[in-house]
């Protein structure tokens, strides 16, 4: 009878009000490490993409800048500089989700980065196309003018 007493209290430790330790980290199955780690991978991937687009539209937003190139600024440059930019946000977006998804916070100060950097990018065309329609409308009125 003692012996069945003894495994029967077994846990008597808990039921007077002892806590196990818990781990501070979660546990997390491989299943799940690699699911983080793809999503990782993904989002820097897709980091990486935004920046390659935010580059190359200002690069192209530059060619009107340049002496050697006619340095004319067109509707169809603007467009393109837009939707390479519109490309750069959607991987920004994307990549966001997918570090979320990883739960990589360390991670948040580069698509932050390159959200600003889209944004301020953004700013800089549309500021570029205002004072290219202010002075094509200037130069009609000029040619106006002179032909009265």
């Amino acid at each position: 009878m003692r012996a069945m007493e003894r495994t029967r209290n077994v846990d008597a430790g808990s039921r007077i009000g002892r806590v196990k330790p818990k781990t501070l980290t979660p546990q997390f199955t491989f299943e799940e490490q690699e699911r983080r780690f793809k999503a990782r991978s993904d989002g820097e991937h897709r980091i990486e993409q935004a920046n390659h687009f935010i580059a190359q539209a200002c690069t192209e937003a530059s060619f009107d800048a340049i002496p050697f190139l006619p340095g004319c600024w067109t509707l169809e440059l603007h467009t393109k500089v837009l939707q390479l930019l519109d490309l750069a946000n959607e991987n920004c977006k994307e990549a966001e989700t997918q570090f979320i998804t990883a739960g990589a916070k360390d991670k948040a100060e580069i698509v932050l980065a390159a959200k600003d950097a889209t944004s301020s990018a953004l700013a800089r065309a549309e500021a570029v196309r205002e004072s290219e329609i202010a002075l094509i409308s200037a130069r009609e009125q000029l040619g106006r003018a002179v032909r009265l």
